[in-house]
C-alpha cells in the first residue's frame, strides 16, 4: 500500500510541476479522477478516503464549470462595454 501511495505521490507530483502547464482544468480534473479510480486500496479506511477524494473532484468540476460559465459572461460584458467606449469616442 505504501509502495502505491508513493507511486501516487510522485504522478501527482510529476503533473503539478510539468504536465499541468498548459493543461485546462477540466482535463486536470479528469487526470485525477482517473488516478484516483486506479488506486488499489486494501483497507476501508482508504477506500473511505479515495471515495472522498472522488466526491471533491466532481464538487470541483462543478465549480469550475460554473466559474467558466461567468468568466463567459463578464467576457461579453467587457466586450460590449468596449463597443460603446469606443463609439462614444468616434462620435466626439
Amino acid at each position: 500500500m505504501k509502495k502505491e501511495v508513493l507511486v501516487f505521490n510522485a504522478l501527482t507530483r510529476r503533473f503539478l510541476l510539468t504536465e499541468g502547464k498548459g493543461v485546462d482544468a477540466f482535463s486536470a480534473l479528469q487526470l485525477i479522477g482517473e488516478m484516483l479510480g486506479s488506486i488499489r486500496v486494501t483497507s476501508n479506511r482508504d477506500r473511505n478516503r479515495v471515495a472522498i477524494a472522488k466526491e471533491q473532484v466532481r464538487k470541483i468540476r462543478s465549480h469550475v464549470r460554473k466559474l467558466q460559465e461567468k468568466v463567459g459572461v463578464l467576457e461579453e460584458q467587457v466586450a460590449v462595454l468596449e463597443e460603446t467606449k469606443d463609439k462614444r469616442a468616434n462620435e466626439e
